[in-house]
């Protein structure tokens, strides 16, 4: 099952903010003061425990990469400071600490273009859903509380291009993307359109290739 890292929310240097607890996610996590960074069944943070949230993300989306040894790069977006969005072209409301999230059932995130330091043929999309909200669920008490939703095609579409938009290819997270010639770039853009809850916010997304 997932785990959830407590992290404080009320560090002024976001990147700097300390770990307050680890959680296993079995169901929902009362946040407290605090936001959650998921880490994904089958991705290990080494020997080490992290030391604040740089040291956290750094090495989540390492061993994300190390779980795809058949790749060597990953690109990604946490959503925890100044996240990559499209404002143009998305329709949801965006903030640090992982407070993306969708407002409607018909809403859409696009990402920016990032630039990727070659140009795949094959690559592993990876994204995480998540809500944060509800009652406390140990004595029913309004409280902000987290969840990670399972991907299902039900909960959305995830469509990526690496031609800067021109092209677009529908995907799952965790699937074996083959990329066609005509749609090849290094310029990733990530897209997800039509969440089924609203309120849903957007964990992360992470490219392998």
């Amino acid at each position: 099952m997932p785990i959830c890292y407590l992290i404080d929310a009320n560090t002024p240097v976001i990147l700097n903010s300390e770990i307050n607890d680890v959680r296993y996610v079995e169901e929902d996590v009362v946040l407290g003061g605090n936001f959650c960074i998921a880490l994904p069944d089958g991705v290990s943070i080494g020997p080490t425990d992290p030391t604040d949230l740089t040291d956290l993300l750094n090495k989540k989306y390492a061993g994300l990469l190390a779980a795809h040894p058949l790749y060597t790069d990953i690109a990604y977006e946490s959503f925890v400071s100044a996240p990559s969005v499209d404002m143009a072209n998305s329709t949801l409301a965006v903030g640090d600490r992982c407070t993306t999230k969708f407002l409607s059932d018909t809403g859409t995130y696009r990402s920016n273009a990032t630039t990727l330091t070659l140009t795949p043929t094959q690559a592993v999309v990876i994204f995480e859903l998540s809500f944060a909200g509800g009652p406390n669920p140990i004595d029913g008490r309004a409280a902000r509380s987290f969840q990670v939703i399972p991907p299902d095609p039900s909960d959305g579409t995830c469509q990526v291009s690496f031609d800067n938009g021109a092209t677009w290819l529908t995907t799952t997270s965790g699937a074996l993307l083959n990329i066609p010639v005509p749609s090849q770039g290094p310029d990733f853009i990530f897209r997800f359109t039509g969440i089924s809850v609203k309120g849903t916010g957007l964990g992360s997304w992470a490219v392998i290739y």
